[in-house]
C-alpha cells in the first residue's frame, strides 16, 4: 500500500469520530504517514501521532470534560472576558507534557491555524506542542488568541477547517481528508447569542471546507453534525466514534483503491 496522509477537520466534539475513522484504519493495516490537522482535528491529530495507540486515544475521549476548561458560564456572552486559557493549557499539558515538541512524535504532525496579521492559514511542523495545538483550538471570542513569533494565531476553522490545501502546500500526497461538519445546518437557532455565534461560524466553515474538497484524493464525512459541538459527555462521544468507524469501514474500497 502506498503511503498516505490524514487530514482531521475540526468540529468540536464532533471531532471524535476521527478516532472511529483511525480504529477502521487499523483494523485494515492502515497507518497514515502523515496527519494535519485544524481544531478538534488538531487535538486529536497530536494524540495518535505522539501515542500510535487508538485504544488510549479512546479512553481519553470517553474521560474528556469540556466544563473543565470552561470557566467563564455561556450565560453571560459578549462580556468583557474569555474563557480562562490557562485551564485550557493545563488540560493539553495533562495530555501529553509540557515538553513535548511537534517535532518529536511518532507520527510527522502538523497543528493549523491562522495568523491574523496576514490574514493566512499557517501550520507548525516544529515547537511545543501544547502551544500549537492550543493555538489551533482558540476559537475567537472563547479564547484568547495566541501570541507566538511575531504571529496572532486563531483556530484553524476561521480559514481552513479541513486543511487538504494545506496538506499539499507541504509536498503531501494521498490525501484522506475527514470532515465532521459537512452536512452542517441549523434546524433551531440558540437562544444563547455566544452558542448561535458558533452555530452561524460552523455554518461558514462548512461552506469553506467543501470548496477545498478538490485538494484531497479522498473526502469521507462521518454523519455526526446533529451533535452538540460542546456535548462532551460519554454517550455522545461514543456513538461520534461509532459513526466514525461506520463511515471509514463504508469508504474502506474506495480508500484501499487509492493506495493500492
Amino acid at each position: 500500500m502506498k503511503k498516505f496522509t490524514l487530514v482531521l477537520g475540526g468540529g468540536g466534539a464532533r471531532g471524535f469520530a476521527h478516532i472511529g475513522v483511525i480504529k477502521v484504519l487499523e483494523k485494515n493495516g492502515l497507518y497514515p504517514s502523515h496527519i494535519v490537522g485544524t481544531s478538534m482535528g488538531a487535538l486529536v491529530g497530536a494524540y495518535y501521532a505522539l501515542y500510535k495507540d487508538v485504544r488510549k486515544m479512546e479512553q481519553m475521549a470517553m474521560d474528556f470534560k469540556f466544563s473543565s476548561i470552561a470557566k467563564v458560564s455561556l450565560i453571560f456572552p459578549f462580556q468583557n472576558h474569555y474563557l480562562k486559557s490557562s485551564t485550557l493549557t493545563e488540560l493539553l499539558n495533562s495530555l501529553w507534557g509540557n515538553d513535548t515538541n511537534i517535532e518529536n512524535l511518532q507520527i510527522p504532525f502538523a497543528p493549523v491555524s491562522v495568523d491574523l496579521k496576514k490574514n493566512k492559514a499557517i501550520y507548525l511542523e516544529k515547537g511545543n506542542l501544547t502551544m500549537g495545538v492550543q493555538a489551533s483550538i482558540s476559537i475567537p471570542v472563547l479564547w484568547k488568541p495566541i501570541e507566538y513569533k511575531n504571529m496572532i494565531l486563531v483556530d484553524g476553522g476561521v480559514l481552513d477547517n479541513v486543511p487538504s490545501l494545506i496538506a499539499r502546500q507541504m509536498g503531501l500526497d494521498n490525501i484522506i481528508a475527514v470532515d465532521v461538519v459537512s452536512d452542517y445546518g441549523i434546524n433551531k437557532p440558540s437562544r444563547n447569542k455566544l452558542l448561535f455565534f458558533y452555530q452561524v461560524y460552523e455554518a461558514q466553515l462548512s461552506g469553506m471546507s467543501q470548496e477545498k474538497y478538490k485538494y484531497a484524493d479522498l473526502v469521507i464525512k462521518p454523519k455526526v453534525s446533529d451533535f452538540k459541538p460542546f456535548g462532551f459527555n460519554k454517550e455522545d462521544t461514543k456513538r461520534m466514534i461509532e459513526l466514525g468507524e461506520k463511515c471509514a469501514e463504508s469508504n474502506m474500497d474506495l480508500i484501499k483503491n487509492l493506495l493500492k
